[in-house]
């Protein structure tokens, strides 16, 4: 078991932010555990208590998989596919950059992350509710929006004074 934090939750953050091979080494053994873990992004799963030989041939094996897929991918798919170009902007997705005329700009976490969402959703209006729930998964409480902040249609934000 995990501290502080659940298996599937990690394996469902690194899916959103990494390439990556994802091998599930767990006391659960259920066969429903193995349905959760493996359908959530896992790409092997291993039951404790397991053999050192078990587990090597295992790592192995995603190991020679994942690398003859990077070799179809690299010979499939041109590098510009690695990249989303909007006007000045160019984002390397696979490396989590963003350049602006080839300098490297510097984003938050969370700005990076509204970025790549709407340049892979190219002409689409999210709302604050759009945005809120795929960038923090959760529902948007609008109960909880600021009561200091207001929207200026078309201009910016503004703090408004006591009446």
């Amino acid at each position: 078991m995990m501290p502080n934090r659940g298996g599937i939750t990690t394996c469902i953050e690194i899916r959103e932010n990494y390439d990556m091979l994802i091998l599930f080494l767990t006391v659960k053994s259920t066969e429903y555990d193995k349905y959760i873990g493996l359908s959530m992004g896992g790409d092997d799963y291993l039951s404790k208590p397991f053999s050192k030989i078990e587990l090597l041939a295992r790592i192995s094996s995603l190991i020679k998989r994942y690398q003859v897929y990077q070799n179809k991918q690299s010979k499939n798919s041109p590098l510009k596919n690695n990249y989303i170009y909007i006007k000045d902007l160019r984002i390397d997705k696979y490396a989590s950059r963003v350049y602006k005329n080839n300098q490297e700009i510097t984003l938050t976490n969370i700005g990076y992350k509204i970025l790549m969402l709407l340049a892979q959703h190219k002409n689409k209006i999210f709302t604050l509710e759009n945005l809120y729930e795929s960038i923090w998964h959760e529902s948007y409480d609008s109960s909880k929006s600021s009561q200091y902040i207001k929207n200026v249609w078309g201009r910016g934000y503004c703090i408004e004074e006591d009446k």
